[in-house]
């Protein structure tokens, strides 16, 4: 999921899959209220990887790139 960077690269956040096409490799920070296929996964990360959504936590210290914001993003446990 992560770059040779160290950094996700993520399209923005989302509540549900994103419609058609979704490609390979694209990963979404999954908001608060998920519906759909990323229902139960309030807070992670969901890539599309084989077919399938694979989902992940944040660890403490990851950062990601939200390309939708232009944000860069640091995750820190609570």
């Amino acid at each position: 999921m992560e770059g040779e960077s160290g950094i996700l690269a993520a399209l923005g956040e989302a509540a549900a899959p994103p419609s058609d096409p979704v490609e390979e490799g694209d990963c979404w920070l999954v908001g608060a209220a998920p519906q759909g296929a990323f229902a139960g996964r309030a807070g992670s990360i969901a890539c599309f990887a084989g077919g399938a959504w694979v989902f992940a936590a944040p660890r403490d210290g990851m950062r990601a790139f939200d390309r939708s914001t232009g944000q860069l993003l640091l995750f820190r446990d609570a």
